[in-house]
């Protein structure tokens, strides 16, 4: 009996020994240690990393895929795997009690996106505001430049300039920018030379094909000033110089001011001897062929004043009465 009841034994502890060895060995079977593709990832800066990081875990030796979601990766520089730097960094991953590491590495080597917005359409002598012509679009820091080398801004024509950008990882690109210069028309309007007495106005007028503000300016404003609408207002004898200025584009007029001859109403009774004199007043008749002295007992109501060198030069002949 007792060797019956000990074999009995015997047998039941063997068939614990067996059921917890396959219970074991299936535990094993279906949850197995944890494994990875590679130890070491590359990712381009930008990239989804963590999708990266699932995908470096080797699945074929689960027969359960949703095993990876009890997988667990960390990393001590990362804060959010949505947004990892450039740079390198180690990677842990824990399933259970099995721990593997990984190296990943994430590098920016995509130059800058460049595109051309508008080309540059400009006058003679214009400043091109490069940057307004184009959008960048980089995940890095970076320095725009441009090559306007190959552009005249002085002379009409078709030209093409260069715009770089640089990201701080070295990555570059560039872009070409057409550029147009147009010829700039500015036209004086007013005479080459205007003459003014003290306080007199004019107005130096010009024509452009520019829209920009035409400056106006005076080389002697003493002598004549000009207001930012080309009114010339003369201020003593002299002459200036009034000039329009667009762009580096230049017309100008000279302004000549002269003091205006006193007039001299003083009118002598002595005779004058008509040779010694064709500066004074006389006076003529609408259909007289003699010019008078003042008082002439010829002279009708119509009589007309006149010096007696205009007298002279319309043919007209001295009155031998008054003998002017």
């Amino acid at each position: 009996m007792k060797f019956k009841k000990r074999t009995k034994i015997i047998g039941i502890v063997a068939i614990l020994i067996a059921l917890i060895g396959g219970i074991t060995g299936y535990h094993s079977y279906s949850h197995p240690e944890l494994k990875l593709n590679a130890k070491t990832v590359n990712v381009e800066y930008g990239a989804d990393v963590e999708k990266y990081l699932i995908n470096s875990i080797d699945t074929s030796i689960y027969d359960d895929k949703s095993v990876v979601d009890d997988i667990e990766f960390t990393c001590k520089k990362i804060n959010d795997f949505d947004d990892v730097d450039v740079g390198e960094y180690t990677i842990k991953y824990k399933y259970r009690d099995s721990e593997k590491t990984l190296k990943l590495i994430v590098k920016d080597t995509t130059a800058p996106e460049i595109k051309l917005r508008n080309s540059a359409n400009i006058f003679e002598n214009d400043v091109i505001d490069y940057d307004s012509l184009v959008s960048v679009d980089d995940l890095s820091s970076y320095k725009t430049s441009y090559d306007d080398s190959a552009v005249n801004y002085n002379t009409p024509g078709s030209y093409i300039a260069k715009y770089i950008v640089e990201d701080k990882y070295g990555n570059k690109n560039e872009v070409e920018i057409p550029v147009t210069v147009n010829q700039l028309l500015l036209q004086a309007t007013s005479p080459a030379s205007i003459s003014l007495n003290p306080d007199g106005t004019s107005k130096f007028e010009v024509s452009t094909n520019c829209n920009s503000a035409i400056f106006y300016n005076s080389s002697n404003p003493n002598v004549a000033s000009v207001d930012n609408a080309g009114n010339i207002i003369a201020k003593s004898a002299g002459s200036a110089t009034i000039t329009a200025t667009v762009k580096g584009k230049q017309v100008s007029t000279n302004v000549v001011v002269t003091n205006p001859k006193p007039v001299n109403n003083y009118q002598s009774n002595l005779p004058v001897n008509k040779n010694d004199d064709v500066t004074y007043t006389v006076y003529k008749t609408r259909t007289g062929d003699c010019y008078h002295r003042s008082g002439c007992r010829y002279l009708s109501r119509s009589c007309i004043p006149v010096s007696r060198s205009s007298a002279i030069s319309q043919g007209l002949r001295a009155c031998s009465v008054c003998n002017p």
